[in-house]
């Protein structure tokens, strides 16, 4: 017995029971993102590092399926922990997906089931990430405020070096006042909190926003 409980550690057997959904798309995908790591840093640090919890397979396909990824885009996770939604991303046709993740730990699980170059796992903090081709860029509230505007700053002046089509959808939109600070993006669509039928649990609010044509200001 106490073999068999060893063997079963870590395995998240109760959240895979309870989440059915899934773990039926985790199987499909031939992935396991199942897991939690706890925050760094408190509620109150500009640079805290929120908990991982992997995005519910049903938002992931209801926030990526209203994005409409083309071959052409470049899907970016910042703060992807297991890679959810990344490999998610890769399936319904970004393509270039890449997921960018502080925990090395995290990391290294996601590139042993990475299959194809189209799927990049980059371990870094998420304000020193260039976005030099990012035209998609998600996020399940991954830092607190001061990560946030480092990130949007390094999105702003991709843009002035290379302007694009980029947008953004940001699940849990704590730091909504962050991207309204961007020179470039503009929000274009918010979805309120929603029951998930899936989970049984409540979706998360969503704000979308997609970069201006336009050049700031200054320029």
């Amino acid at each position: 017995m106490p073999s068999l409980l060893n063997a079963l550690r870590g395995k998240h057997l109760k959240a895979r029971l309870t989440n059915p959904y899934d773990e039926f798309w985790d199987r499909r995908l031939g992935i396991e993102t199942f897991g939690y790591v706890p925050k760094v840093g408190a509620d109150h640090d500009p640079y805290v590092q929120v908990h991982y919890q992997p995005t519910p397979y049903g938002d992931v396909w209801r926030i990526l399926r209203h994005l409409r990824l083309q071959p052409e885009d470049v899907y970016v996770d910042l703060g992807s922990g297991l890679g959810r939604t990344v490999f998610a991303a890769h399936r319904l046709g970004a393509g270039r997906a890449i997921g960018v993740d502080i925990n090395g730990a995290l990391v290294q699980q996601c590139r042993q089931r990475v299959t194809t170059p189209a799927i990049e796992f980059i371990e870094s903090p998420a304000q020193h990430y260039p976005h030099v081709h990012t035209t998609v860029l998600f996020m399940f509230h991954p830092f607190g405020p001061g990560t946030l505007s480092d990130v949007l700053a390094r999105l702003d002046d991709s843009l002035d070096h290379r302007p694009r089509r980029v947008r953004v959808a940001y699940m849990n939109p704590v730091h909504n006042d962050c991207l309204r600070q961007s020179r470039y993006l503009h929000q274009v669509e918010a979805w309120p909190p929603a029951y998930n039928r899936w989970t049984r649990s409540g979706h998360y609010a969503v704000t979308f926003w997609e970069s201006r044509s336009e050049l700031p200001s200054h320029a």
